[in-house]
């Protein structure tokens, strides 16, 4: 992984998942741990390498790719100490509930127990809420960012955000095609934040720093807006009734996606109902139960 510096206290490691750290004097607070004990042990290296110190740990969310790297810091530093979001720390304990929530509430199957679905259990010292706060010593600001995770936190530093999975690179919307999510309307509502935002520079999770990043912004924007579109026009090219199944399948294929692992189907079927949810909530569509199965309807006075 490539350590680069953006400010003389804020840098970060570039990877698959961005891991950030913040630097002062005898102190070290690492934002998120990579997916696994190999990654972590790249970014120990590194900063072992440099005589930098590690004395805290934040997660931003808990999804396996940001926290799986975290159990190996936390063996190699006993007195480590990690902070948390409040809910998302209950998954980071009992990893397990990752793959419950994706397997529809029911025991998960050997294939969904995987190191990209459940990382390892770690402790979590440090329940954290969005605000102003210290952490080990850092005045910092968490930015609440949820939709992508159900309480995702941001962390600000001297006008640098570490801004997590909030938003993504073009590269990656394109790569993944349908975002993950488990909320679009406050996935959006987070990405109209993030332009508010008065800072030097962001790093999201998957993507490179960026001092001017709100152009990348409102590329996600416009990403999540084009899929709401989609699944419009496939009820449409329905009739405006489809069982739940059918309309995935078809804005999956519509979309040139293929799904040929288990894994990938239920990431990316969470993420699309979060579409379908939202449109739900704002009475485009109308769900119903019908020869037991979920119905999904176009509202007639939406026709």
């Amino acid at each position: 992984m490539k350590w680069i510096k953006i400010t003389e206290t804020c840098s970060y490691f570039s990877g698959a998942v961005n891991i950030g750290y913040i630097e002062s004097k005898d102190k070290g607070l690492l934002i998120d741990a990579g997916i696994d004990n190999s990654t972590a042990k790249k970014v120990m290296r590194q900063l072992r390498e440099q005589e930098k110190p590690i004395t805290s740990l934040f997660i931003t969310h808990a999804h396996a790719d940001h926290f799986g790297g975290a159990i190996y810091f936390q063996n190699e530093l006993p007195h480590l100490q990690t902070y948390a979001p409040t809910f998302e720390e209950a998954i980071l304990r009992n990893p397990r509930l990752e793959p419950i929530y994706l397997f529809q509430g029911n025991e998960p199957l050997p294939s969904l127990r995987n190191k990209f679905l459940e990382g390892p259990a770690i402790n979590v010292d440090v329940f954290c809420d969005a605000g102003e706060t210290y952490i080990d010593g850092f005045l910092v600001y968490l930015h609440a960012f949820p939709g992508h995770s159900y309480n995702q936190l941001g962390l600000e530093y001297e006008k640098v955000l570490f801004a997590a999975d909030s938003y993504f690179s073009v590269e990656t919307l394109q790569k993944h095609n349908i975002p993950f999510q488990v909320d679009a309307e406050s996935t959006k509502h987070s990405l109209k934040e993030l332009l508010a935002l008065q800072v030097n520079g962001a790093v999201p999770g998957h993507g490179d720093f960026e001092s001017m990043f709100q152009q990348t912004v409102k590329a996600n924007i416009d990403h999540h807006n084009k899929i709401l579109t989609d699944i419009i026009t496939c009820m449409e090219e329905v009739g405006g009734a489809a069982y739940l199944d059918d309309l995935i399948q078809k804005v999956f294929e519509n979309r040139g996606m293929k799904m040929n692992q288990l894994s990938m189907f239920v990431l990316n079927r969470t993420a699309l109902m979060a579409y379908v949810t939202e449109l739900i909530k704002k009475e485009v569509l109308d769900l119903c139960v019908e020869d037991n199965k979920m119905l999904i309807r176009t509202r007639k006075d939406r026709r």
